[in-house]
C-alpha cells in the first residue's frame, strides 16, 4: 500500500483496474531489468579510494561536453590512477561508443600494456554499457565497475 495515497484510488484516477496493477507488480522481472539490479548492487570495487598503489591497477574514464561556435564536442578521457595522467582521450562531435569510450580505451591501451588485474571504473553511461566494448572487456576478462 501506498502511504501517500491508496492504490485503489490511483488505479482510479489513472483509469486502470486494480487486478492489472496487481497482476502488473507481481509478474516476473524481465532481464533488463535483473541486468540494471544487478548493476546497482554491484560493489564498488575502489570503494571511493581513487588512489592505486601501481601503474595500470585502476583507471577511470568519463565524457564531458564542450560547447563551441559550432556546436558541442564529446571529449572521453581516461586517467591512470597511478599517476593521474591522461593516458587515453578522444575529441568527437558525436557521442557514439565507438567515437567516445572505445576510441579512448584503444589509445589507453596502446599507452599502457595492460594486466588482468586492472580495474575500470565508469559513470556505466550507455557509451560504457554498449555491447562491442562489454564484448571486448570481457575478452580481456577486466573488471568494470
Amino acid at each position: 500500500m501506498n502511504l501517500f495515497f491508496p492504490t485503489e484510488k490511483m488505479c482510479q484516477v489513472l483509469k486502470l483496474s486494480s487486478s492489472s496493477y496487481y497482476k502488473w507488480k507481481n509478474r516476473p522481472r524481465s532481464k533488463k531489468l535483473l541486468l540494471k539490479e544487478k548493476t546497482k548492487k554491484q560493489i564498488n570495487m575502489l570503494d571511493r579510494t581513487f588512489i592505486a598503489e601501481k601503474p595500470v591497477q585502476a583507471w577511470v574514464s568519463d565524457i564531458t561536453y564542450i560547447q563551441t561556435n559550432e556546436g558541442f564536442l564529446y571529449l572521453t578521457t581516461v586517467i591512470d590512477l597511478y599517476d593521474r595522467k591522461i593516458i587515453g582521450w578522444s575529441l568527437s562531435k558525436g557521442m557514439s561508443t565507438e567515437e567516445t569510450s572505445l576510441s579512448a580505451w584503444k589509445m589507453a591501451v596502446k599507452n599502457r600494456k595492460i594486466g588482468k588485474s586492472l580495474i575500470f571504473h565508469s559513470d556505466q553511461g550507455v557509451q560504457y554499457a554498449s555491447r562491442n566494448l562489454q564484448i571486448l572487456w570481457n575478452s580481456m576478462k577486466l573488471q568494470e565497475v
